[in-house]
């Protein structure tokens, strides 16, 4: 591994040399372009929360949509703002199940998942990035089966992996954020 340096002053503008060798394919007419920063804008843009999700929660989600943008010119700040994202879920299950106002922390990620899929708080087809999801499980459980199992395991896993400490860095695409903006926004319809 190589150790990273300190940005100098005439580059801080400057695209992260990492996120320049990205390319992205549009689906509907199958060409490849480079992906740029007004791509990123756009897909993170399309991570918004509904007017009913208490501000602070909000505020706080804001932050991870402004590092992922900042990501763009500092490529180590994309796991900090998935960290921030599955934060502001876990914020949001602690605040929606009334563990917040009862003055306490409350259970972790894991469990809150569970109480808000287990109450339909969450449910797998409103989830927009996981196309197929919803759709009857060859064995056929129910559609919650991709909640209490995959999903809650990559949120679980990767939120535990960022919050601990560890070397992982890669770019999602803004998947994590579209996944906690729709958690998030489910909660408070």
């Amino acid at each position: 591994m190589t150790i990273e340096l300190f940005k100098t002053f005439d580059s801080i503008g400057a695209p992260d040399p990492r996120n320049t060798n990205v390319f992205t394919r549009d689906d509907a007419t199958g060409e490849v372009s480079r992906f740029t920063l007004a791509e990123l804008h756009k897909r993170l843009s399309d991570c918004t929360l509904n007017a009913a999700v208490p501000e602070d929660i909000q505020n706080h989600f804001l932050t991870a949509r402004h590092l992922a943008l900042y990501s763009w010119f500092v490529y180590r700040f994309e796991p900090v703002a998935q960290m921030q994202a599955f934060a502001s879920l876990e914020f949001a299950l602690r605040k929606r199940l009334g563990y917040e106002a009862a003055g306490e922390r409350g259970p972790t990620l894991a469990p809150l998942l569970k109480e808000a899929v287990k109450l339909r708080l969450l449910m797998d087809e409103r989830f927009r990035d996981w196309p197929g999801h919803f759709e009857p499980h060859w064995d056929g459980t129910s559609a919650t089966a991709w909640l209490e199992g995959d999903a809650l395991e990559y949120l679980t896993t990767m939120r535990n992996e960022f919050a601990h400490g560890s070397f992982t860095l890669f770019a999602d695409g803004g998947r994590a954020l579209r996944m906690s903006a729709d958690g998030i926004n489910q909660l408070f319809d």
